[in-house]
């Protein structure tokens, strides 16, 4: 099963660029990025002889990290960019990663990788269950026999609870929106709204400022993913789920859970 066709430019094919960089400063700290590492290290195991994919790497925030550790790790991402970047900051450390630039839903591995992570709510970004569906098919293609999968995204309840919280809702259309300002640590003054549409499940996040020159905007949608539905998913696409975590700090998932971290085996 192959996805289908696609007829027009998606949203993230041009939203992972250097002001992305910029508007995430304060949740992609280094601080952020060693915890998150050492996690991944405590938790499955890892030693050297491992062989790690990691699914939408971006700018290699855990690629080089896991590499500095003395891990064997390929990056796999779409954004031409962020592999610049990634593969600039390899070169510049001495370490060797492989870099390749694809769309996960044609993930090309087959028995290859001890694991596969996929961190900071990178899954849930196609229009289709299909798609979603197709991709977890190609992860599991690209695991050895045994292997495993870590997914890392935002805890689904905690995030809709907060904006209805503080939203409004539309009840004949079914959509809650909300609106903040944040004061980033690099300066900028950035306007967030929110759009959760109760129908489809679609999380629409639009961030909005001014740099020196330009006003500018970033727009993410992704399907937010309940743990029953990826629950239903893996197990149908012959995964297992051996653990679920709450965040980086090894906690127990639970409703107010600021991550949702799914380990399963292939």
């Amino acid at each position: 099963m192959e996805p289908h066709k696609i007829t027009k430019p998606e949203w993230w094919q041009n939203f992972f660029n250097e002001d992305y960089i910029k508007i995430y400063v304060d949740i992609t700290t280094p601080e952020l990025t060693d915890r998150q590492v050492s996690f991944l290290v405590n938790k499955l195991k890892l030693t050297a002889k491992n062989k790690i994919l990691d699914l939408g790497c971006g700018y290699g925030r855990h690629t080089l990290e896991l590499a500095k550790r003395g891990y064997k790790v390929v990056g796999w991402d779409y954004s031409k960019t962020f592999l610049a970047i990634a593969r600039r900051e390899a070169k510049k450390e001495g370490l060797i990663i492989k870099y390749i630039k694809g769309d996960m839903r044609r993930l090309s591995f087959k028995n290859a990788f001890d694991f596969v992570i996929c961190l900071f709510t990178t899954f849930g970004f196609f229009r289709t269950y299909e798609e979603h569906e197709i991709t977890l098919q190609k992860i599991s293609r690209a695991l050895k026999p045994g292997g495993k999968f870590l997914l890392d995204i935002n805890n689904p309840g905690r995030s809709l609870e907060a904006i209805i919280k503080n939203g409004r809702l539309n009840k004949k259309k079914g959509i809650v929106t909300r609106r903040q300002v944040c004061k980033l640590s690099n300066g900028l003054r950035v306007v967030m709204a929110q759009e959760f549409n109760l129908e489809t499940m679609r999380w629409k996040l639009t961030r909005k400022w001014k740099d020196a020159r330009n006003h500018k905007a970033h727009t993410w949608d992704i399907q937010l993913l309940t743990l029953p539905e990826i629950k239903f998913l893996l197990t149908k696409n012959g995964f297992r789920i051996e653990r679920i975590w709450g965040d980086f700090d090894g906690s127990d998932f639970n409703f107010n859970s600021r991550r949702l971290i799914i380990l399963a085996k292939k």
